[in-house]
């Protein structure tokens, strides 16, 4: 009399190991079984009613594994709570993106959206944790156009993120490639002497609101220019940097308009300059002035650019 074979499959291996998978069903279209890996049980000998195809791409909870000899099973949470045996070979491992660098920064910035649609995302850049897998329910599409201020970038293997304070004074992560960045203002030093600004062979712009292109109000070309400025004095008080050149922050007498400009400033007899801050006969600078007006009263605030001629 020959021995009879057992109809079900045996449980080889089996482990309670925990951990976070995504479904891969692109090319797939594996049975979901409740009670077990597929023909462990009379539950499970039937061919699947229920397929992890509609799942495909979410994430899920691996609660443990059995293995058998058709494949290795992975019992498994989705989010919506129902919990199901599938073939491994169905899932992949998932992990958040790591942040590579991160730095604090303080620069203004303009929001451009005309061909693109960045997601906004409030607890860090997408994909670095739990709350920010999802596809953004927020976009940036409504603030093309708006002035924000960056305060800080990060990396990831996807792109640089940068986390921007908006004009509600709302802060979200959105990719950097969806700003346009402005120049960033650094090393402001008190300072405190005299200058002679000489337009004598130039015709300077003119900026209202700060140095070009440190803001969404100075990136144009200036409308107005210094001309008007020729010969007259002007106290700097402020040192500062940017990428493109140092600038000054300097008052100047009444009776001029106010914006940043290009001027010459001329060391004469007088004691406009120290020998010791400034060695050359000529200095090439910007001007900043700083009003809400027109009229510019006096001891009102500009700045300017040194470059040596």
């Amino acid at each position: 009399m020959s021995a009879v074979l057992p109809f079900f499959d045996s449980i080889l291996s089996k482990n309670d190991n925990t951990s976070t998978v995504i479904v891969r069903q692109d090319n797939r279209n594996d049975g979901l079984y409740a009670s077990g890996p597929y023909m462990t049980n009379n539950s499970t000998f039937v061919p699947a009613w229920k397929t992890a195809k509609k799942y495909n791409g979410q994430r899920a909870t691996v609660l443990g594994e059995e293995t058998t000899k058709r494949a290795t099973w992975v019992h498994i949470k989705f989010a919506d709570g129902s919990t199901w045996w599938m073939d491994k070979r169905g899932v992949a491992p998932f992990s958040f993106d790591k942040v590579l660098s991160t730095s604090n920064v303080s620069y203004n910035a303009q929001i451009i959206q005309n061909s693109r649609n960045d997601g906004l995302y409030h607890d860090g850049p997408y994909m670095t944790g739990e709350t920010t897998y999802a596809t953004a329910s927020k976009t940036a599409k409504p603030y093309n156009g708006q002035a924000a201020t960056v305060l800080k970038e990060e990396t990831t293997v996807k792109a640089t993120w940068v986390q921007v304070k908006l004009q509600n004074g709302s802060t979200w992560w959105m990719d950097k490639r969806g700003i346009l960045a402005f120049d960033p203002i650094s090393n402001r030093v008190n300072v405190n002497y005299k200058v002679l600004i000489n337009q004598s062979s130039r015709t300077d712009g003119l900026y209202a609101t700060g140095p070009y292109y440190t803001s969404l109000a100075t990136k144009l070309a200036a409308v107005k220019t210094a001309k008007q400025f020729n010969g007259q004095e002007a106290t700097v008080t402020v040192e500062a940097t940017t990428p493109r050149a140092t600038w000054y922050l300097s008052s100047l007498p009444m009776g001029l308009v106010g914006g940043w400009i290009n001027v010459v400033l001329h060391r004469n007899s007088n004691s406009y300059f120290s020998k010791a801050r400034w060695p050359y006969a000529y200095l090439a600078f910007t001007v900043h002035i700083d009003v809400a007006n027109t009229e510019i009263s006096k001891g009102t605030l500009v700045w300017i650019k040194a470059i040596n001629n």
